[in-house]
């Protein structure tokens, strides 16, 4: 398994801990460092991906366009983890929760998709 896989691994872990501190209502304090973790995890992971590897991928728009689907398709992982909790519970609670994940996953991409020809002609080359 490379780095890169191994780092995306562990935020995926990361983010479907903190769906599991929500769901068992943890205290506010382990869930926003969770949720800190995630958003810090999310953006480092997304642009190391995309800064270090863009660079020397033959056809940058390809790459960057199969990062994107990999990370709607966990990002929609984590989406069916967080509706598969909600079956279990009693009290019927808003899906408006996992706006913060979608927001994680979904903001560094695109911040990074407008920087990274920028940021690899000054880092890599």
């Amino acid at each position: 398994m490379s780095p890169v896989n191994c780092l995306v691994a562990s935020v995926w872990a990361v983010g479907l801990v903190g769906l599991l501190c929500e769901h068992f209502h943890m205290s506010a304090l382990i869930i926003d460092s969770v949720r800190t973790l995630f958003a810090v995890g999310t953006t480092a992971a997304t642009g190391l991906v995309l800064i270090a590897n863009g660079g020397h991928h033959p056809d940058p728009c390809q790459f960057t366009r199969w990062v994107t689907r990999w990370v709607y398709i966990l990002m929609y992982a984590l989406a069916l983890v967080r509706v598969g909790l909600s079956f279990g519970e009693t009290q019927v609670r808003p899906l408006d929760d996992f706006q913060f994940y979608v927001a994680c996953c979904v903001l560094p991409l695109w911040a990074f998709r407008l920087l990274t020809p920028a940021l690899v002609r000054y880092f890599v080359l």
